[in-house]
């Protein structure tokens, strides 16, 4: 009996173990469980892009620019989540606008996004807010809750649009995990 009671404190404290890794590894990555400031600066190319938002009529407008901007350039993808570990911890702009590779996390998505919009001057910052969903289970999956002048709400998942998760929607659950 008292192997049994060992075993399972053994088990607790290795579960317990796991899980603080697992925090701590989350609390490590940019702009995922907090917003990381709008830069001042920003890189040349980006700065044609809020040149083009900033002339927007109004703010729906400029937000499904933005949005199709990103996507245009970049895409998300479940698996390269795992290959492109090491980019998960980058939160330079200028090296994420330059990276070669057109897949992005989530999160870098959202930072380029609230850094569009805000430089733009179509959005304040407090107008966007970063949401955590989680997908297939047992990833967790970040977008965005952007609120309009009008009273209305937008979300907006750039990194899913891969997955066929249309503007003014979010991935959850299974949805957006199997759509492609």
């Amino acid at each position: 009996m008292r192997r049994i009671i060992l075993r399972v404190k053994k088990n607790k404290i290795k579960i317990l173990v796991v899980i603080l890794l697992v925090g701590l590894i989350l609390l490590s990555i940019p702009n995922l469980l907090w917003k990381k400031p709008i830069p001042d600066k920003v890189p040349a190319g980006m700065n044609v892009w809020i040149e083009e938002l900033s002339k927007t009529k109004d703010q729906e407008e400029c937000l499904y620019k933005a949005y199709d901007l990103v996507t245009t350039k970049w895409t998300g993808g479940k698996y390269k989540t795992y290959s492109r570990f090491n980019w998960l911890f980058v939160s330079n702009l200028d090296k994420i606008w330059h990276q070669k590779s057109k897949y992005m996390y989530c999160m870098t998505f959202n930072y380029i996004l609230r850094t569009l919009l805000v430089k733009s001057g179509c959005f304040d910052d407090k107008d966007i807010e970063q949401r955590i969903s989680m997908v297939c289970i047992i990833s967790p999956h970040q977008y965005l809750s952007v609120n309009l002048k009008n009273g209305g709400n937008v979300y907006i998942d750039a990194w899913a649009r891969a997955y066929g998760v249309e503007f003014g929607d979010y991935t959850r659950g299974f949805y957006g995990c199997f759509n492609k």
